[in-house]
């Protein structure tokens, strides 16, 4: 192609561009900046409010022959979505208010185990108030932030980290395996703890080694997520599912379909047909589709959370041990099923490592470059807390988050846990006073 043809052509698509806009396209370009600019406001105001708010941990130890069910946590969860909170129309687009997040975390450093809850300040006697509902003799105490020291890191450090984020197998709709189907009632166990393989290996880690397990929960409005989730199920049992449609705005002023939508009148006739000339689908559903279906309504009937889950190795770069993380995942392996949705690790995205397409030698300077941004992202992330940092959140409900976040059950030997070891109570009322 000579650079005659080529000037001809950029003279052709600036002749075409000219025209686009002299044409009304300048009004879709005014429409995208404004939405842009609009973005970009939201996102000034909403991260103006979240740094203003004052941010605590808590330490929480259960008695250490803990024999509370995993209800009791299912129960915790539930009475912590009170903190949602519905804003006017100027706390949300003039004051920038969001509905606040708690990280729960289970963190091994050097193998000891504590279980931490990063709250916002004023939730701090809602939160209390639901371990001590369900745990009354728990010890909850202010600590510092046990990543004060780490927030900062560089390829030239002396320590190294490696991170991930988790995603869902499938639409959020669909639950996880959960403590319930960890029940035995016919063993001598009754319960098998879901996290006991994970807690297992993180109470492996060396002296010199730090192991979080971070889980950050928003609650979300019900109307956000189960009309969704009712749309799933509808299409399962084979009913209509229909959305309404620009033509069925159209026509609605004018009420020229009654009480049906076009989509309905144009489909009813096929319908009938397929009603007359076989049984209902819901009749033909296998034990395991009306099973599948079941499990759908009971997450729905749930409190839902807005959830992002983290994971954050470090270590010395010369004791630093990549295989770590292996026996981890493998832990929450165990909560996965054939037909539920499973928790993996995000390999594509927020994984701290990035491979070279073709040449390694060639690439390397990139490859360095996008597992040193990872790094970072994901350690800002994690010290932070951030529900937008990364990844799109997952939904969970309150029975699904007590599965991945427990103490652990006194069936169950486990490494060593921050605990307590004796119970607390008031004095026997014939204590004899000297």
């Amino acid at each position: 192609m000579s650079l005659l043809s080529v000037s001809q052509a950029l003279v052709n698509m600036l002749a075409a561009a000219y025209v686009v806009l002299t044409h009304g396209g300048w009004i879709l370009i005014l429409i995208l900046g404004a939405l842009l600019a609009f973005r970009i406001y939201m996102k000034q105001i909403q991260d103006r409010f979240v740094g203003s708010t004052e941010q605590i941990f808590l330490n929480v130890k259960v008695e250490r022959n803990n024999e509370k069910s995993l209800r009791a946590v299912d129960s915790l969860f539930s009475q912590l979505h009170a903190v949602h909170t519905s804003f006017t129309w100027a706390e949300k687009y003039l004051e920038g208010r969001v509905n606040l997040w708690i990280s729960f975390e289970i963190v091994s450093i050097g193998g000891k185990i504590s279980y931490v809850i990063r709250t916002p300040k004023r939730y701090r006697h809602l939160v209390e108030s639901a371990v001590y509902s369900q745990f009354p003799n728990a010890e909850i105490t202010e600590i510092e932030d046990y990543m004060k020291n780490l927030k900062h890191w560089t390829p030239h450090a002396d320590w190294d980290l490696w991170g991930t984020e988790y995603l869902q197998t499938k639409d959020y709709v669909y639950p996880m395996r959960t403590y319930r189907d960890f029940e035995h009632t016919a063993a001598e166990e009754k319960i098998l703890d879901p996290l006991a393989g994970v807690l297992e290996a993180i109470g492996k880690m060396e002296p010199y080694e730090l192991y979080g397990i971070q889980i950050v929960i928003r609650p979300i409005a019900d109307g956000d997520w189960l009309p969704h989730a009712k749309e799933v199920v509808a299409e399962l049992k084979g009913e209509p599912v229909h959305a309404e449609s620009i033509i069925d705005k159209i026509f609605k002023p004018f009420d020229l379909l009654g009480h049906k939508s076009l989509f309905q009148v144009l489909t009813e006739k096929k319908q009938h047909k397929t009603e007359e000339g076989g049984s209902p689908l819901l009749l033909r559903l296998t034990e395991g589709e009306k099973g599948t279906i079941a499990a759908i309504e009971m997450k729905a009937s749930k409190v839902g959370y807005e959830v992002k889950i983290r994971n954050l190795y470090i270590a010395p770069k010369d004791k630093f041990d990549g295989h770590k993380k292996t026996s981890i995942i493998g832990g929450f392996r165990a909560m996965a099923g054939v037909s539920t949705n499973n928790l993996k690790p995000d390999v594509s995205h927020t994984w701290t490592n990035y491979n070279y397409k073709i040449f390694k030698s060639l690439e390397k300077p990139f490859t360095d470059y996008m597992i040193n941004l990872k790094k970072h992202h994901m350690l800002e992330g994690y010290v932070k807390r951030s529900m937008w940092i990364g990844q799109t959140p997952m939904i969970l409900n309150s029975e699904e988050l007590a599965t991945l976040y427990h103490w652990p059950l006194i069936t169950v030997a486990v490494p060593p846990v921050e605990s307590i070891d004796v119970k607390k109570g008031q004095p026997p009322a014939n204590l004899p006073i000297l």
